[in-house]
């Protein structure tokens, strides 16, 4: 089972830092170039100045980082805790037609352990992603951003034990530019001890974070092998980690991440109309007497509707129209599954998607994980429509999001999702705690 320790965690220090509204970012991968230049303008000591470096070349920029972080150390820009304690975090958050949320959850140093035993993953990894978050750990042997895990615990009982403390005042509370409220607290040692060992008894499923995961794992295994067996405690065998409950469904919320489609031909569009009524029923609902939000919200609510017994996806490619593609058939699924292409035995939206839609009817190759398939990813339905109307994208899939039920089911089978199969909102901020692998 999960061995999820306490660990002296370096917080920054807004008297000397400054306002931790300007300090504090959303996880690297969600940053657009844009926002990531925002972001480094709003303070020198700003998160994403180390998450996201600056520099010349690429090893420059992760020695950078390095040097970067020593000074804040050594400057009082972060100072590091007293004592080994584990966090509770704490946000609050609205999502539109949900209301207010609260999701809460600890903050440890968690033991690394391949994927199965007790950590389980949900998602493939792209090799490219975790080269650059590898070369970032080897320089400056940080965790600057939790990963995101799920434990199950339907009686409530590790929150049971932490929740009391939570009556004193938070070390930090805030809210970002989402308007997402931040709270962390310290636990005390003694209630720190009875959550490490109740937490002991659950296995863990990763939500986001899986390359930074399996960073961690090759940073261990490099570290092993060039200075020699590690000592039980090593730091190099932990991983910063956010653990919240999977069975307290307030706080838990998929977002879906909808599709948007760039450089396909005329023909692979042709060659997708041809095919789609092979195994869908198509309905096509014209825009012209609606607005293009209202009517997104509405197919939205339909597929919502359509979700609890089939699989259902929107296709919007400008022309005044969008269709609703609702599968009437598995035949198709079961071929696909013969020959590989589909992976998983748990039926998902997104695997259908990719296998059956994007490739075999529209011809793209590698969507499940390359870049080549020339696919991005919009949480807004009309943020995605927009992208169509604006020539940038050719077309957009809208998609319901997938439950935190399947993420079990898939996990505990030992299966994988492709990449981007589910969004949890509110991200975790970056920054809010920094676990140093030298403390």
């Amino acid at each position: 089972m999960p061995d999820v320790s306490p660990f002296r965690g370096a917080l920054y220090n807004t008297s000397v830092a400054g306002p931790i509204t300007d300090l504090v970012a959303p996880p690297y991968d969600v940053i657009s170039p844009e926002a990531r230049l925002l972001l480094h303008e709003r303070s020198p000591h700003n998160i994403t100045h180390v998450s996201l470096p600056d520099g010349s070349g690429d090893a420059d920029r992760y020695a950078h980082a390095a040097r970067l972080l020593d000074r804040w150390l050594a400057d009082g820009i972060l100072a590091l805790d007293d004592q080994p304690t584990l966090y509770v975090y704490q946000q609050t958050f609205q999502v539109a037609a949900m209301g207010w949320r609260t999701r809460t959850g600890i903050l440890g140093a968690v033991r690394l352990a391949p994927w199965g035993e007790g950590i389980h993953p949900h998602e493939r990894t792209i090799p490219s992603h975790k080269e650059d978050r590898l070369r970032l750990l080897r320089a400056t042997r940080s965790n600057v951003s939790p990963i995101f895990a799920l434990y199950p615990d339907e009686h409530m009982e590790v929150e049971a034990l932490w929740s009391p403390e939570l009556s004193l005042a938070p070390v930090y509370e805030f809210a970002d530019d989402a308007d997402v409220v931040h709270r962390l607290w310290r636990l005390s040692s003694g209630v720190a001890a009875d959550v490490r060992a109740a937490l002991a008894a659950h296995d863990v499923y990763i939500a986001d974070g899986h390359h930074r995961y399996e960073t961690a794992l090759a940073f261990r295994d490099e570290v092993a092998s060039s200075e020699g067996p590690l000592p039980d405690d090593s730091p190099y065998n932990y991983v910063m980690m956010y653990l919240t409950n999977m069975d307290h469904p307030e706080g838990l919320v998929i977002l879906p991440a909808h599709r948007v489609l760039t450089g396909v031909t005329r023909e692979q569009w042709s060659r997708f109309d041809r095919r789609v009524g092979e195994a869908f029923d198509v309905e096509t609902f014209d825009l012209t007497s609606d607005t293009e939000l209202s009517c997104a919200h509405r197919i939205v609510g339909r597929m919502a509707e359509l979700a609890r017994d089939r699989h259902a996806f929107a296709l919007y490619r400008g022309e005044g129209r969008i269709r609703l593609l609702t599968l009437r058939d598995t035949r198709p699924l079961d071929e696909l599954r013969k020959r590989g292409r589909i992976q998983n035995s748990v039926d998902l939206d997104v695997p259908i998607l990719h296998a059956l839609l994007l490739e075999e009817y529209l011809g793209l190759e590698a969507c499940n994980d390359g870049p080549e398939c020339n696919v991005t990813y919009v949480v807004e339905a009309d943020e995605a429509m927009r992208s169509v109307d604006s020539g940038e994208a050719g077309g957009a899939f809208l998609l319901n999001p997938s439950t935190v039920e399947q993420v079990r089911r898939v996990a505990a089978k030992g299966e994988k999702m492709p990449g981007k199969a589910t969004y949890f909102y509110p991200k975790l901020i970056s920054g809010l705690v920094v676990r140093l692998l030298s403390a």
